[in-house]
């Protein structure tokens, strides 16, 4: 194929029309796995979001263009806002079912513009950038010789016309069904998940917020892992079904028309969740509320179970699917119409799990079944870093379900630092933060701890033949962004300079409420940071080596946290679903609006002389961007809402203290705007004149 020109294509942009149906979403999710970024283009701007949504989850960068490339405005649009391209893929295109006498000149001439004229001119657009660049590729997809080369190759089938009519809805189809077997949904249920209309406020991964019992509930989504208990990874901001996630579903009825609830026949039972998009993989259900990617089956009789579940995770259940419907996604309703012979699978059943299905457990620290202990975590570094700083697990907090109980004390909360904060460095007396750890992991392991022991897990992460200190001190944050999905829970802060400062803080109590979190910053800044640089300065005077520079790192560090503090832009939270009067005003963050809003301030600060791209006072920076996310929101006031009222991220005028401008709301959802302490207090002094 064209595409082996490039050596790797992670990182490559590639622009794939038609991508919101077929193979189009076939390519889309095979390159998304390559790491490329992508320009998806097609007229169904909804199908296409769900596309760009499966992408995403997919590691992939994606931008959406809703445009109709038969229309000579549109593709010039669409050349306009691509930007560089290295691989454009002309995948759309359409076909006449009426014969070539039948077809009308609007028919000819809309084949024509989209499967000719528009490759051409897309093609035409965008090679002489590829030329000045010196790569690019352009592939054409002809669906046409697909299915050529498939009556060229495959072999003859008879299918009688009776047997056809007894599929499910008199589907076509070329295997032949089992005669006299019923079919699954005259013994299960099968019921779509949630839509929320806005994911990025309502649903976050569980480790970013806490309060399980009032704000947050266990939420899942669609999984790759090969353990059936997986898949619960997230969390849905349900404040027991009467709070924001309710208040936005009342405003947007009309358009979502109560998706959020989605699926609620299901919870609360026990069943199996399947993938509805890629591979029909499927998992063990526990009651939870689930992702509208995922669909759930459970038994009209709960005895049925272990036989339901036999046959959906086996090979059989998908080919069975997919012999009435090979879409990309397949509907709740398809899933279960499918033929079930209960004897059958109740004996395998019973052969497979002699002692019933498998309890839920999980060893990985990204999904919510797990126990928060080290020794049985798939990345036990990671595990006993979290638990150093006091962060808790949701079922080490009361979380529980069915078979699953809520667990007590472990032994290892007396190794807790009392507040989150522990230095890599010794200072305020305390222990340096390798010393901790070994003796935490210690404990943990018990009798298995060794030196070997301790030496096989530092290799496990890249560290072999280095010390503990090395790996927290180079690879700990890295590894911890890459494994919590770009949304870190405890930062590893420093002042840029690897023998300078460095304290890894668990962000639950940076952004821990009611000042707390405030508290928690001032203590890292003037006690930690205020004793290291104590002691530099008297290594200064003393004379020795390296000091100077030390002295000097630590205190341009000391300045970025106070900015942070203060909290005047660019250092300042925004929260775009926010009013303006109840924005932060200074390090003032709500654990329930997620690490993506309450970290910008962190990625602004730099430290001293710092000249790598994006760098930051975290130790490494996270893949976290503050673009516009999906969707529009419902009318809201000017006053309270500017950011709703044209915000141009390319107008410099637009990129502080935006009041808003025209007469009508775009609702567009930007993220990435600032506003001065002044502009907030002004808010808040309005409000409370009204209020009286």
């Amino acid at each position: 194929m064209a595409l082996r020109m490039f050596k790797q294509l992670r990182g490559k942009r590639v622009l794939l029309t038609g991508a919101s149906r077929g193979i189009g979403v076939h390519i889309a999710e095979r390159l998304a796995r390559e790491g490329v970024e992508l320009v998806l283009v097609a007229r169904d701007e909804q199908k296409l979001g769900a596309v760009a949504e499966s992408c995403r989850n997919l590691g992939a960068k994606v931008e959406v263009l809703a445009a109709d490339v038969s229309r000579a405005e549109d593709r010039a649009r669409l050349l306009n806002e691509a930007g560089e391209i290295d691989i454009l893929i002309n995948n759309a295109g359409v076909e006449s079912s009426r014969s070539l006498v039948e077809q009308t000149e609007s028919d000819v001439r809309a084949q024509l513009e989209i499967n000719l004229v528009a490759p051409i001119e897309l093609s035409r657009g965008l090679v002489p950038g590829m030329i000045a660049r010196g790569r690019g590729v352009i592939v054409n997809v002809s669906s046409m010789s697909g299915k050529s080369a498939t009556l060229l190759g495959d072999a003859v089938r008879i299918v009688g016309q009776a047997e056809q009519l007894r599929n499910p809805d008199g589907r076509l189809a070329f295997e032949e069904t089992r005669a006299m077997v019923g079919l699954l949904n005259e013994l299960t249920e099968c019921y779509q998940g949630a839509r929320t209309g806005d994911r990025d406020r309502f649903v976050v991964p569980f480790w970013e917020v806490a309060n399980f019992a009032d704000t947050w509930e266990p939420y899942r989504n669609t999984s790759t892992s090969e353990n059936p208990c997986d898949g619960i990874s997230e969390a849905i901001r349900w404040e027991r079904g009467v709070g924001s996630l309710h208040k936005y579903a009342q405003e947007t009825r009309q358009k979502l028309h109560d998706m959020h609830e989605s699926g609620q026949r299901a919870w609360g039972r026990l069943g199996v969740a399947i993938n509805q998009m890629r591979s029909l993989r499927a998992y063990l259900y526990f009651g939870e509320k689930f992702d509208g990617n995922v669909n759930v089956v459970f038994p009209k009789d709960a005895s049925h179970l272990a036989a339901v579940w036999a046959f959906c995770s086996s090979s059989e259940y998908e080919k069975q699917v997919r012999r009435i419907d090979q879409k990309l996604a397949v509907t709740n309703a398809t899933l279960v119409k499918v033929p079930f012979d209960l004897t059958h699978w109740q004996q395998i059943a019973a052969e497979k799990y002699p002692t019933g299905l498998p309890k839920p457990n999980s060893n990985d620290p990204t999904q919510w079944l797990f126990n928060g202990h080290p020794r049985s975590a798939d990345a036990p570094l990671q595990v006993a870093v979290a638990r150093l700083v006091g962060y808790r697990w949701p079922r080490q907090t009361g979380s529980s379900f069915q078979d699953c109980p809520a667990l007590g004390p472990d032994g290892l909360e007396k190794h807790a630092d009392d507040d989150g904060i522990v230095a890599l460095n010794s200072v305020k007396g305390e222990r340096p933060a390798s010393a901790r750890l070994l003796a935490l992991l210690a404990d943990a392991f018990g009798s298995e701890w060794s030196a070997a022991r301790l030496n096989a897990l530092l290799a496990e992460v890249g560290c072999a033949g280095k010390a503990l200190d090395d790996w927290l001190c180079d690879a700990f944050f890295e590894q911890h962004c890459d494994l919590f999905h770009q949304r870190p829970f405890v930062w590893h802060i420093w002042d840029g300079r690897r023998d300078g400062f460095h304290a890894l803080v668990n962000y639950h109590r940076l952004a821990a409420p009611n000042g707390e979190g405030r508290r928690t910053l001032e203590r890292l800044l003037y006690s930690y940071l205020g004793d290291w640089v104590k002691r530099q300065r008297d290594d200064q005077k003393a004379g020795e080596e390296g000091a100077d520079a030390r002295v000097a790192a630590a205190l341009h560090l000391k300045t970025e946290l106070e900015r942070i503090l203060e909290g005047e832009p660019p250092y300042d939270i925004f929260v775009r679903w926010k009013p303006l009067h109840e924005q932060p005003i200074g390090w003032e963050p709500d654990i329930n609006d997620g690490v993506r809003i309450n970290i910008r301030p962190f990625m602004t600060a730099k430290p001293l002389g710092a000249r790598a791209k994006g760098a930051c006072i975290l130790r490494t920076t996270p893949k976290i961007k503050w673009d516009k996310d999906r969707g529009k929101e419902p009318q809201r006031p000017r006053e309270h809402y500017p950011w709703l009222w044209g915000w141009d991220p390319d107008n410099k005028d637009d990129r502080q203290d935006f009041a808003g401008r025209g007469n009508e709301p775009d609702g567009n959802r930007w993220n990435d705007l600032h506003y001065t302490r002044t502009f907030k207090e002004a808010a808040r002094s309005r409000l409370q004149g009204a209020i009286r």
